[in-house]
């Protein structure tokens, strides 16, 4: 994992996710299943239930790892439906199995397309323009090689539901399509991924190259006050502790809890003014995060799936919290082939059983290096939200109804689209002072 700087402006997540189909060189190169919570009532929930199964599933699978987790499965989701357009047979079945895209093809694409237009038109309640305080930035691009038969149902689908269409030319300029693919992440990151795909990194037997990039930065809409950060101890899980710079501040937040955990939502927004209560626009995004009890990391992780997210989101209730919380910043980068193939999708990644006809009438296209990258950044000025469309305080409760939160110990959060409930990062975090 690399290392990379961090703003400390105000909260940012960035998340890049690729997919490289291979082809023969043969080619022609000229021209565990979870219930449902609750029935969805249109497609648009539907999509966005299934999004959120498929991405506790990878978090169960991502968490072996003793280390810090951030990924976006919303970018991930997204780029796997632009692969499930060209999926036939066996090969279609067990990516929708693992992705949850319950939706027929046609209505799948097309309700992905309604989803990133609401997502992407997010900031204007929080001001609008280049200053907003809430920024997301979504795009996905196809980029195929020049000249390949590709099937024009296909290109017409990608076109039409999930943006650009490109061509270049892999087999007898891998190195100058690999930079201008690095060009496109950089300037929808804003800068953030540089240099993605390393040297080396395309070869001439790429036949698809299927990109999607998820740029976010927000400021807290209750910031805290520098002045009250302190460096405090952050107690890891083998119970060491690290010194790790602690923010504090006392607010009415959405808050709930259990004899496993605490959890608590933060919104992101134009930051509060007292004085102008009236001019506060509503929230759009927030980041919820879940401490469980000392010694209870574990059960409380292995808990979560769909189904616990939507329980514990239902029982957030406005409460005054003493909270304290750590800074953090961080980068992952991961290479999914292996977690994704565990969860059930090996085909698409073999050459000798792979089908996406759908793309060009032939089988000779597969699923080759699934890559992934996102960071994030968390400190008095950004990152957390809340899933509640009233922002204004209520009145202070008596103090000893204060509830005392302090997050110094491992905790896993997400960062959601309060709107349509769209998760688009989930992290945990082990240790604070880690940057990668």
């Amino acid at each position: 994992m690399e290392v990379r700087p961090m703003h400390n402006e105000f909260a940012l997540g960035v998340a890049l996710f690729l997919v490289l189909l291979l082809g023969l060189s043969g080619c022609n190169l000229f021209k565990e299943p979870e219930q449902p919570i609750e029935a969805p009532t249109d497609p648009l929930s539907e999509l966005i239930l299934g999004n959120t199964t498929f991405a506790f599933n990878l978090y169960q699978s991502l968490k072996a790892a003793r280390e810090n987790i951030i990924f976006s499965p919303y970018s991930i989701s997204l780029a796997m439906a632009m692969a499930y357009a060209g999926a036939k047979e066996e090969t279609e079945k067990q990516m929708q199995e693992v992705m949850h895209f319950t939706l027929p093809q046609e209505e799948l694409h097309a309700t992905f397309h309604q989803l990133n237009y609401k997502l992407v038109t997010r900031g204007q309640g929080s001001g609008g323009g280049e200053s907003s305080p809430s920024k997301l930035n979504i795009a996905s691009s196809f980029w195929g090689q020049v000249g390949h038969p590709f099937l024009q149902e296909f290109l017409d689908t990608l076109e039409e539901n999930y943006g650009g269409v490109r061509f270049v030319d892999f087999a007898k300029a891998p190195e100058n399509s690999r930079r201008l693919i690095n060009e496109w992440v950089s300037e929808q990151t804003n800068g953030k991924i540089q240099d993605f795909l390393p040297p080396g990194s395309i070869t001439p037997s790429i036949r698809v190259v299927l990109t999607t990039a998820l740029y976010f930065s927000a400021k807290w809409i209750y910031q805290f006050y520098p002045q009250a950060t302190f460096n405090e101890e952050f107690y890891l899980l083998d119970n060491r502790t690290v010194s790790v710079p602690m923010m504090h501040q006392c607010k009415v937040f959405r808050y709930a809890e259990d004899s496993d955990c605490q959890v608590i939502e933060l919104l992101y927004g134009r930051p509060y003014d007292p004085q102008k209560p009236e001019e506060q626009p509503l929230p759009e995004f927030s980041m919820v995060i879940i401490l469980p009890q000392r010694g209870m990391f574990e059960k409380v992780e292995a808990s979560l799936n769909g189904r616990r997210i939507t329980e514990l989101l239902k029982s957030l209730k406005d409460q005054k919290v003493l909270l304290t919380m750590p800074k953090f910043s961080y980068e992952c980068e991961y290479f999914l082939n292996e977690y994704l193939a565990a969860l059930g999708m090996s085909d698409p990644f073999l050459q000798s059983k792979a089908d996406f006809s759908g793309m060009d009438g032939a089988r000779d296209i597969w699923l080759g290096d699934v890559r992934h990258k996102a960071f994030i950044s968390v400190d008095e000025y950004g990152t957390e939200a809340a899933a509640t469309t009233l922002i204004l305080l209520p009145t202070a409760p008596p103090p000893e109804k204060i509830k005392v939160m302090t997050i110094n110990r491992p905790f896993v959060f997400l960062i959601r689209d309060l709107d349509t409930g769209t998760i688009l990062f989930v992290g945990r975090v082990l240790d604070p002072t880690k940057s990668s």
